[in-house]
């Protein structure tokens, strides 16, 4: 039974309910108390049958992810342009549409300022580099008596100031950003700000001359994309989206929390790195990332390019074999990622997932080879580089590909392994739907469950009403009335003293538990955030100066004859000296870019965490408020003769009054701590600070919606509200038992037709 079927259950009880409200107002009120449409949301926000396959797709420019996903869903064909730099590698996002389409979204306003400034600190931080190397190589040629022209020497340490810097990806990367959206002019700058663009398109064609409009290397667009959204009519892609990432620490700080936060939601993530240069510090530094995120199923990790290793020390061992070249070269590069694994010391569920990833054989893939493949039908269409690649094969290997036949064609099947990669994703992909499918199973059988328990206890209610008006007459309960009459000042004060104990103590130890879950995650997420606090050593040079007493000669003609008889001719000068001093300094760092995503987990999962909790002590506090609300009609034998159906039906409609558990809470990360990166000295120390602040500020955000919550439900129901609830609710049932029992026979032949109703509905949901 799904969803939908078990909301049209809760409909019909809903109707039956409604279609008899005075016979029935006490009944299944806990289960009413959740509309279908509640119930349907619930559903959809936490089982969402209909949840999406997220793959990912992390590696470093020119990894061969455009080839490999080229391959993977669109048959070899050039659809997904390649980026040249990591400034054209837009964050891309694959889905699947009966009709294609392009959806582009450009950069905020707030991402161009933040370029801008970031591009103003780098030139700054440029311009003080290369009058150092400056200097430095002045003095060196000064010191060996060469000329030299100043500006030809400015130019050449300005371009080894650059280099220097060209690793820094946050600065060199904006700076980079920064002038190609200079360069682009006012007509595509117009565009920062604009809303999304959506192209839709007659072909898969047209996909990919469109889309390299904004993402491509020379794209017109490309300089103020911020990220891509496409979709095609590919069966490959029906229940998947594809997450192609650029990476982390991108320039742009939204591009930078998207490819994270995209990442986060993946069920499998494949991390591509070259054959040629597998797992480098950028791969590395990619897998620690990851590693710090949330719980990914699983992680694989794949060598890309393996056709430009082939031919290599490996060939002669494989005896020209092709297929066991591979396997000689993919297990010789596994070493170094069970390497890299160890050095990690990881101990998250994707470490994990990754560790036991590098215990199989290695995935390896080439996308032009697998692209060669696909379009073998129209080789002679094939572009230089498809050429290039199968000439050096055939060269190579003249008896496996001299023939061109179709075992050639087989060969590079086997190179391009892209049909052993798609499988991983069908294997995810289906026990991603034994998961999803348990989930949902366990979601619909528990509230049918709940519906069915809430029939019973229906039929058990008008079983005793039926047998109560039958046993009973007016005298009966006219002394039932009187004899609440008589005890209603005790009801009352009892009532109030029993109740105000259980909602003080809800309230104390409701806080108590909270500021609790609060406390343990504002320490957890500062002593997660300082292991991004850390000092890079550092080798620099400076300029220092001193006055010294040079020998100079005497101009003049009068100068060349003292020095030509040796008579003279010279003249003591004072002059100042400048020399570069090499000496080593520490600065401090963060890395912005973690500290920001531990901040914004930090709000997310203690709002999650303390509405679980405040819904948890929510039913404490109903259970409890029943159990004394049915001891005090006890006490003073209160509807004693009614039977426990009825009055659990009873207590529950008054419980069911109780507010639902609703912090309220909209927290959203301030302008202040978008950056990104690995910051450095003032800007580090500034952005700890920020940090903290905004810290302390959610911490007291949350404590106060906790207070303000617990404080709703004692203005709104109370222990003197409650109170005045259940003995109005005692007066209207009294009345309601006079007016029935003064209409003996109409009443049990009612409450009979509804019994039987209820019944027959009863029998439906088995």
């Amino acid at each position: 039974m799904d969803i939908t079927e078990i909301c049209n259950i809760k409909n019909r009880l809903q109707n039956l309910v409604d279609s008899h409200p005075s016979e029935l107002a006490d009944c299944a009120s806990e289960v009413l108390s959740v509309s279908s449409e509640e119930l349907m949301q619930q559903y959809n926000e936490k089982m969402n049958p209909h949840r999406l396959l997220h793959i990912g797709l992390v590696g470093r420019v020119k990894a061969g992810k455009s080839s490999l996903l080229n391959s993977l869903f669109f048959g070899g064909k050039d659809i997904l342009p390649k980026a040249a730099t990591p400034m054209t590698a837009a964050l891309t996002m694959l889905n699947y549409s009966e009709k294609p389409y392009v959806k582009i979204n450009f950069f905020t306003q707030d991402d161009y300022d933040r370029l801008k400034t970031k591009a103003a600190d780098y030139n700054r931080k440029l311009e003080e580099k290369t009058k150092q190397i400056f200097a430095k190589k002045a003095e060196q040629l000064q010191k060996k008596g060469e000329k030299f022209d100043e500006n030809e020497l400015m130019e050449k340490a300005r371009k080894l100031a650059a280099g220097e810097f060209s690793e820094n990806i946050i600065l060199s990367g904006a700076a980079d950003q920064y002038q190609m959206i200079q360069n682009a002019g006012d007509a595509v700058r117009s565009y920062i700000g604009h809303q999304s663009e959506i192209i839709e398109l007659d072909s898969i064609e047209d996909v990919g001359s469109r889309l390299g409009e904004y993402v491509g290397s020379t794209g017109k667009y490309t300089a103020v994309t911020n990220n891509v959204e496409i979709g095609f009519p590919f069966e490959t892609l029906k229940d998947i989206t594809v997450v192609d990432t650029p990476g982390f620490d991108d320039p742009v700080p939204s591009r930078d929390a998207q490819a994270r936060n995209a990442l986060k939601k993946c069920d499998v993530i494949f991390i591509l790195s070259p054959a040629g240069q597998f797992c480098n510090q950028e791969d590395k530094n990619n897998i620690e990332k990851i590693e710090k995120g949330e719980a990914v199923p699983e992680i694989h990790v794949i060598a890309s390019k393996i056709d430009s290793e082939l031919g290599n020390e490996s060939m002669d061992a494989a005896n020209g074999n092709i297929k066991e070249e591979i396997r000689l070269i993919t297990e010789t590069i596994q070493e170094t990622l069970k390497s890299l694994i160890d050095s990690m010391h990881g101990t998250s569920t994707v470490f994990e997932a990754l560790k036991k990833s590098a215990q199989q054989p290695l995935l390896y893939t080439s996308g032009i080879c697998q692209s060669l493949y696909e379009t073998w039908s129209s080789r002679r269409e094939w572009k230089d580089e498809e050429s290039d690649v199968w000439e050096r094969l055939k060269e190579t290997y003249p008896d496996a590909f001299e023939s061109e036949d179709d075992s050639a064609k087989e060969q590079l099947r086997i190179i391009g392994n892209v049909d052993v990669i798609h499988q991983k994703i069908l294997d995810v992909r289906s026990k991603k739907d034994e998961i999803l499918a348990k989930v949902r199973d366990d979601f619909t059988a528990k509230q049918l469950s709940v519906i069915r328990e809430a029939i019973k206890e229906t039929l058990d209610y008008l079983k005793e009403k039926v047998a109560y008006i039958k046993s009973s007459d007016i005298n009966g309960i006219k002394a039932e009335a009187e004899k609440q009459q008589e005890n209603y000042a005790g009801l009352k004060g009892d009532f109030t003293e029993i109740l105000t104990g259980i909602f003080d103590d809800y309230a104390v130890n409701c806080r108590e538990a909270c500021n609790q879950i609060i406390r343990d995650f504002y320490s957890g997420t500062k002593d997660a955030a300082k292991n991004e606090r850390g000092h890079a050593d550092r080798t620099g040079t400076r300029t220092e100066s001193k006055d010294c007493t040079v020998q100079v000669k005497d101009a003049g003609f009068g100068g060349k004859v003292k020095r030509l008889f040796g008579v003279g001719g010279y003249h003591d000068e004072i002059r100042t000296k400048y020399y570069n001093v090499n000496y080593n300094y520490t600065v401090r760092t963060i890395n912005a870019s973690e500290v920001r995503s531990i901040l914004c987990d930090f709000a997310t999962g203690l709002r999650e965490t303390l509405e679980i909790e405040v819904d948890k002590r929510r039913n404490q506090l109903k259970a409890k408020l029943k159990s004394g609300i049915l001891e005090i009609w006890a006490k003073y034998q209160i509807q004693e003769n009614l039977g426990n159906a009825t009055r659990n039906a009873q207590a529950n409609l008054i419980l069911s009054k109780i507010p639902d558990c609703d912090l309220g809470i909209d927290w959203k990360l301030p302008e202040s701590l978008q950056s990104g990166g690995m910051l450095e000295e003032e800007e580090a120390d500034s952005f700890w600070d920020r940090f903290v602040q905004e810290q302390t500020n959610v911490k007291t955000v949350y404590t106060d919606a906790v207070k303000d919550f617990l404080s709703d439900i004692k203005s709104t129901f109370d222990a003197a509200t409650t109170t005045e609830l259940i003995l109005s609710k005692m007066k209207e049932n009294i009345d309601k038992l006079l007016n029935e029992v003064s209409n003996k026979n109409a009443t049990l032949d009612n409450y009979n037709r509804i019994y039987a109703e209820v019944e027959e509905f009863s029998k439906s949901l088995y």
